[in-house]
């Protein structure tokens, strides 16, 4: 989706809203593909004393699984974005400005794919207190207790069991 903002650059026009779906349902990440439901993107662009604002909101479910228990976990993923849209670039650093196209469009798209992705969890857990797995039988420690007998001592603290025992 393209966003028109040449009128919105010259101060001519009202905010400019917007609200699209995207469907990302075979983008990979980290060997899934955890969007199970489109992309919610709404927001408005907006000229305010001659600087030109991007705000926008992502919205979807994401369903990976969990990094600690393997099993299934699926959470809403909302995040609020904001960006200053620049027409060109005077030799200056670029810094956080969105420089938009030739002709004052800007692929939104692209810009809510790199937002996404930068903003996208390196870590899902099915809930903050996970248990995980017995690293020796396998067991989700969520759902039974471990029945492993011989269970390794962490050389750390070998010697307290040595005052204990």
């Amino acid at each position: 989706m393209f966003l028109e903002l040449k009128k919105l650059f010259i101060g001519e026009s009202a905010p400019v809203e917007f609200s699209t779906e995207l469907n990302w349902s075979e983008e990979i990440m980290y060997g899934q593909k955890p969007f199970q439901a489109p992309l919610r993107v709404t927001g408005v662009a907006s000229n305010t004393a001659g600087i030109v604002c991007l705000r926008y909101e992502v919205r979807t479910v994401l369903k990976m699984p969990c990094d600690r228990c393997t099993a299934e976990t699926e959470f809403e993923f909302v995040r609020n974005m904001e960006h200053i849209l620049v027409d060109s670039l005077n030799g200056e650093d670029t810094g956080d400005l969105i420089v938009v196209e030739e002709g004052l469009r800007l692929d939104l798209d692209e810009l809510v794919h790199a937002d996404v992705m930068l903003e996208f969890p390196t870590k899902f857990l099915c809930k903050d207190d996970c248990k995980g797995i017995c690293p020796k039988c396998g067991i989700n420690l969520n759902i039974e207790q471990c029945r492993c007998t011989d269970k390794p001592i962490d050389p750390r603290l070998e010697v307290l069991k040595k005052l204990l025992g």
